[in-house]
């Protein structure tokens, strides 16, 4: 089992867990004026029967009575609000390391899960990578000029100027990159 050393103590995951558990509920136990005693927690879809049960652990250990996990597209997509209307929808999460997509059901106000799974060797950081790569690819191209391939900042900036593309696409359809 694995285990922390924090200021002399030993604390398993589940122990830390719980601490920023109870943090989150307590400041939001106080912009609402009332405790907080059920909680849903959203988890990475590639998550396992055990880590989903060290989840629920730490919930226990902050002190809430009930605990619901829900996988994190799935989570987006009720706060989406997808409508009423009958509908199958995928939807995926692409974080900094992960990648995970949940195929929901719509029906009547009704959502069901019909598949979920993710992938935790594969997110928005390789797409990243892509995205620099196709960069280099294009500017070499146009300008007929072998970029260095030792150049570190000149790599970050490939990167820094992809990702700002790709956050800006979340909300246009088109892009320039500079």
């Amino acid at each position: 089992e694995a285990m922390v050393s924090v200021g002399g103590q030993s604390l398993a995951p589940e122990d830390i867990s719980s601490y920023i558990l109870r943090h989150l509920a307590q400041r939001a136990a106080e912009r609402l004026g009332q405790p907080i005693e059920k909680v849903v927690i959203t988890v990475p879809a590639y998550f396992n029967r055990s880590q989903r049960h060290a989840t629920v652990e730490a919930g226990k250990l902050a002190g809430f009575d009930r605990i619901r996990l829900i996988n994190e597209p799935t989570a987006a997509a009720l706060a989406f609000r997808l409508g009423r209307e009958e509908q199958k929808v995928l939807v995926y999460d692409l974080g900094g390391g992960t990648f995970d997509v949940s195929i929901i059901e719509v029906d009547n106000g009704v959502y069901r899960v019909i598949a979920s799974y993710g992938d935790m060797h594969l997110g928005g950081d390789n797409l990243d990578e892509s995205i620099a790569a196709w960069l280099r690819k294009a500017f070499e191209a146009e300008y007929s000029f072998a970029l260095p391939a030792d150049d570190k900042s000149l790599r970050a900036r490939l990167r820094e100027a992809g990702e700002e593309a790709k956050i800006r696409l979340s909300e246009v359809e088109s892009t320039e990159i500079h």
